[in-house]
């Protein structure tokens, strides 16, 4: 298992391939932001839906929650097919 250290993610947020990452996902992101604007929007304006007419989602929003936990929690421990560095020593194995 690979061993995180928490003191060096402010300089993985920072790196430059988190930069190129983010200049890269900003038009889908801006797209996504404004896609949901304008849902909303028609929704509660021009269709005049209000909260009393919703039905609770907060199970499904919960199952949701817990998959995306234990997805981010077991996805960097699965094992690669080899070739790749470790991320400790940077060395191949």
């Amino acid at each position: 298992m690979i061993d995180y250290n928490p003191k060096a993610w402010a300089s993985l947020i920072s790196h430059s391939y988190s930069r190129h990452v983010m200049r890269t996902l900003r038009p889908v992101l801006l797209f996504m932001g404004g896609y949901s604007l304008v849902c909303c929007y028609l929704v509660l304006n021009v269709f005049r839906l209000h909260e009393k007419e919703f039905h609770s989602t907060i199970a499904m929003h919960s199952c949701l929650a817990l998959s995306l936990v234990y997805f981010s929690y077991f996805a960097p421990t699965l094992p690669t097919t080899g070739g790749g560095r470790d991320a400790n020593s940077g060395d191949r194995s």
